[in-house]
């Protein structure tokens, strides 16, 4: 067997165990007092780090939707909307744009011969769209100000 470095020679010479240790103290290198040098220390620090590690990621996740939703709250504010409304009519106006696609494709599919049936459809579709109180300018702006 050829061994291309010293590392995997001596991998192959010492037992699991001790690979088993260094990966545990590997995690442990950064940690303050004895922690980072005791097996045993060691091992209830990084498991308790791993585990925190799992907690801040939810917690942050967390954090974020509370920012998105304050940053959205202020800028629909601004505009005279309430954050409920402005949600409510963004879904609204996101499934009418879908539905439009959709039934722009659908016409599409379908050929040429029932363009008529095509154009009263899609001014009933934009005619609904109007009735939604809500402006596109109000739209980007609120939508930019969050990308910010």
């Amino acid at each position: 067997m050829v061994f291309l470095t010293a590392q995997l020679w001596l991998r192959n010479r010492v037992t699991d165990r001790y690979w088993r240790i260094q990966e545990v103290l590997k995690h442990a290198r950064h940690f303050r007092g004895r922690k980072n040098r005791c097996y045993r220390l060691a091992v209830r620090a990084v498991t308790r780090a791993f585990v925190n590690c799992t907690k801040a990621r939810k917690l942050k996740k967390r954090n974020l939707r509370t920012l998105w939703i304050n940053r959205i709250t202020a800028a629909s504010q601004e505009h005279g909307l309430k954050y409920s409304t402005f949600i409510t009519n963004l879904i609204k106006l996101l499934l009418m744009s879908s539905l439009l696609e959709r039934t722009e494709r659908n016409g599409e599919r379908r050929g040429r011969q029932r363009g008529g049936e095509k154009e009263t459809h899609l001014q009933t579709c934009f005619t609904a769209c109007e009735a939604i109180p809500l402006q596109v300018g109000i739209l980007t702006r609120v939508l930019a100000f969050y990308a910010t």
